[in-house]
């Protein structure tokens, strides 16, 4: 399927062997669902990656609009003839310098997937045991994806539908691609981003209904043992709620 790289349509991408994205992972990304033209929760992702490269101290340019990425998303349904599909975000800084870069301008690619609705039931869901979350300034964004590679290869091998990763003290922090909430005794109990799980943005637009609801909703630290008292435990990405049927410890 073609692509924009800035604001070039494109169908292969060739990189200088200085790419900050490929050397050291200097970039972020967003996972935008697109059902029937209609983009999901832009508007979150817009700001989730706008303050991801606030805190990269990169440059953001002032065309970085709702507007302008509504018009990019509609071009490449157009190219590619589809409506229904998954656009992939993903910004860097420009090539130069090791470490420290020589500036702070980006490259922008947007590139689209098909999208297949997937059943929205986690049978399974075990205890991450080869990796854990920390917090830094930068977690909350989408960025270097090693530890959710490793906790992915984990998953498969041990044929669970998911995995919840706990932080370095061994609170509940997410799973391998999705944040993880539950319902106890009337009250929405969530990780606080500082387990070092992802800003999620369905889970920020959950928040909102639940503001408007006037919803009891704590965002915390919990030991595993809170979801053994849980009523009903959910997990949520960009392309929906998930149901969590079993979790095994």
């Amino acid at each position: 399927m073609k692509a924009l790289f800035n604001d070039m349509i494109v169908e292969e991408l060739s990189l200088t062997l200085d790419d900050r994205g490929l050397q050291y992972g200097d970039g972020l990304f967003e996972t935008i669902i697109i059902k029937a033209g209609k983009i999901q929760l832009l508007d979150k992702h817009l700001s989730r990656l706008k303050k991801g490269m606030q805190v990269l101290h990169m440059e953001t340019p002032a065309y970085f609009t709702i507007n302008y990425f509504t018009a990019c998303i509609a071009r490449l349904a157009e190219i590619n003839q589809t409506e229904t599909m998954v656009a992939n975000v993903m910004v860097w800084r420009k090539p130069g310098g090791l470490y420290t870069p020589l500036e702070q301008a980006v490259n922008l690619l947007i590139k689209c997937r098909p999208y297949q609705e997937k059943a929205k039931k986690l049978h399974k869901v075990g205890i991450c045991r080869s990796v854990s979350n920390y917090y830094q300034s930068y977690t909350p964004y989408k960025s270097n994806s090693l530890k959710y590679v490793l906790a992915a290869i984990e998953k498969k091998e041990s044929k669970m539908d998911d995995l919840i990763i706990l932080d370095a003290s061994g609170y509940i922090s997410e799973t391998i691609d999705k944040n993880i909430f539950w319902i106890s005794d009337e009250t929405i109990f969530t990780p606080a981003v500082k387990t070092g799980c992802i800003a999620g943005v369905m889970l920020d637009h959950l928040m909102d209904t639940w503001n408007v609801e006037r919803k009891n909703v704590v965002a915390g630290f919990y030991e595993l043992k809170s979801l053994k008292q849980a009523e009903k435990i959910f997990a949520c990405n960009a392309s929906g709620v998930y149901e969590v049927g079993e979790v095994v410890e």
